[in-house]
């Protein structure tokens, strides 16, 4: 079943999205990275990736062009105008 015309998926790496998260007091940090963060980026954020229509990297891509782009996107398949 397609729920959608069109899947875009925000390219993130684990480690610069753990870098950029905002740290919530844990007893270890390192270990709830390890244990939690990383096994769930696996489990659900790289498949989701895959199944994407449109992937953009947003480490390489500021917030402007990340916007052009899907902008450019949704033109192309006739969703906007």
């Amino acid at each position: 079943m397609k729920l959608c015309d069109l899947s875009i998926f925000l390219d993130l790496p684990i480690l610069e999205s753990i870098k950029r998260r905002d740290k919530i007091t844990y007893n270890n940090e390192d270990d709830y990275n390890k244990e939690v963060l990383i096994p769930m980026h696996k489990k659900y954020v790289l498949p989701a990736r895959e199944k994407a229509n449109l992937n953009i990297d947003v480490v390489n891509n500021s917030v402007e062009e990340v916007y052009d782009i899907v902008l450019k996107e949704l033109v192309r398949l006739n969703l906007l105008s």
